[in-house]
């Protein structure tokens, strides 16, 4: 049995990758701090909808536009939250 080939990536490739990956279980820490189990639901769809359509992404500059959506829904998310409680 083979193994499928793996990318390898380069240093800033990893870094990046794991910064994505940062901001993602960030955004779920976040959400399933939300009280409202109907809004959590729709925000943990809605995340993981949204990291998914951008999973293909190649180029450096789209995937650091999207990090930075990402950091700025995070940011929202959170202020909305605390304000919430």
């Amino acid at each position: 049995m083979m193994k499928a080939d793996k990318i390898v990536l380069n240093l800033k490739q990893f870094m990046l990758r794991r910064e994505v990956l940062k901001a993602y279980k960030d955004i779920l820490k976040a959400c399933y701090s939300i009280q409202d189990d109907s809004y959590r639901n729709e925000m943990i769809n809605w995340t993981r909808h949204d990291f998914k359509m951008n999973k293909n992404l190649t180029d450096e500059a789209g995937i650091k536009i999207s990090l930075t959506r990402a950091k700025m829904s995070l940011k929202e998310l959170q202020t909305s939250i605390n304000m919430a409680k």
